[in-house]
């Protein structure tokens, strides 16, 4: 079953993101575990492992909720 979709996630949790992280990196394709929060103000917010994604800064791509163990933390 393929649940990749170019939809952003709105829910808290953790994603597989494939795709361009940002026009300014070039044309070169990342997979990365993102893991989505709320701001404050209850929007997302989708952090990559030290960086954020930004989709006003060109980040497109591909995601998928990320199975994880059910012991991590």
């Amino acid at each position: 079953m393929n649940t990749w979709t170019t939809e952003w996630p709105t829910e808290v949790g953790w994603y597989w993101f494939w795709g361009f992280r940002s026009l300014m990196l070039g044309e070169v394709k990342h997979l990365v575990p993102v893991n989505v929060r709320k701001t404050g103000g209850g929007f997302p917010m989708y952090n990559a492992g030290g960086y954020f994604l930004y989709q006003a800064e060109g980040a497109a791509g591909h995601w998928t909720p990320m199975v994880l163990p059910k012991d991590f933390p």
